[in-house]
């Protein structure tokens, strides 16, 4: 009877033993699937060296203090694993320097430690400026090339989905951040076609309903002015120099996503000189700032 129940008894350990065991194991399995919190994603990268390895080039920038020191602060980037949580998702979490949150597979020096010089702390624009600057003048002067290597060490926020509104490389980088800098309304490289009468220019601005585009045309005596118009409606004019006004389906078009194209405003501005010297060409939008960013280009060719 005694070896009876003995048994019975080492029957029901196993059995506890076999299920406490697969309980334990539902738990651990469970335990992988969740997400870390934003101090698991700091502990990470804190643990991965890369913290460490900015401050060391943020001691070197304020030791330095020269664009390409910061440039190099700027543009580090946390390599390896893009996918830090091994979940397989690309996940966001907050930047340590502002409000603003970061994918993991796209963190930068910048974003995770506070370098701070004589002048105060270096802001996410002073690493786009800093580095513009740097390879600038690496390129002697060609903003092209500039921008084509900001669009290699930068070349946009990351795999994960950010809030509208927050996506950090939108507001701080951009497609050309260096010849034109976010929440900066700028032309370039002005061309006229005198048998299609079209000037075509580079631009960083596109139409959407609700933006005013006024492109304006004039001379070093800023006499005559004339000016092509998409208003907020999208409707469009050409405003001519004695302020008559004609309506045009076209007159300002973008073909490529940097390019604006203003069709029928050279021949209606009489007696603007067709040679171009000296003409000015001046982009106005409300689309960045309500009370107008200004900007232009001298001697268009």
């Amino acid at each position: 009877m005694k070896a009876q129940m003995s048994l019975q008894m080492m029957v029901a350990v196993v059995i506890l033993m076999v299920v406490s065991l697969v309980i334990i194991r539902y738990f651990l399995g469970q335990m992988e699937f969740v997400e870390p919190t934003e101090k698991d994603f700091k502990g990470i990268i804190r643990d991965m060296g890369f913290e460490s390895k900015c401050e060391d080039l943020c001691n070197e920038y304020k030791l330095d203090s020269t664009s390409s020191k910061l440039a190099e602060f700027c543009y580090h980037k946390l390599d390896g694993d893009d996918d830090l949580n091994n979940n397989g998702i690309i996940d966001s979490f907050p930047a340590n320097t502002k409000v603003l949150p970061v994918c993991e597979d796209s963190v930068y020096c910048f974003h995770v430690v506070e370098c701070e010089d004589d002048s105060g702390t270096v802001d996410w624009d002073d690493c786009r400026q800093a580095t513009c600057e740097h390879y600038e003048e690496r390129y002697q002067g060609d903003t092209d090339k500039a921008d084509g290597k900001m669009m290699e060490l930068f070349p946009n926020e990351g795999g994960c989905n950010l809030p509208e509104g927050e996506n950090w490389w939108e507001m701080y980088f951009g497609p050309m951040a260096c010849t034109f800098p976010p929440n900066v309304v700028g032309l370039k490289d002005c061309i006229y076609d005198g048998g299609t009468d079209e000037l075509t220019c580079l631009t960083n601005i596109g139409y959407s309903p609700g933006y005013q585009i006024v492109v304006v045309l004039t001379d070093t005596d800023a006499d005559p002015v004339c000016a092509a118009v998409i208003n907020e409606d999208g409707s469009q004019i050409i405003i001519r120099p004695d302020g008559t006004e004609i309506s045009l389906t076209n007159a300002i078009t973008f073909p490529g996503s940097n390019d604006i194209v203003i069709e029928g405003l050279v021949s209606r501005c009489s007696p603007i000189d067709t040679n171009r010297d000296g003409w000015f060409v001046f982009l106005v939008s409300t689309a960045f700032d309500p009370d107008f960013d200004l900007a232009y280009v001298q001697g268009v060719g």
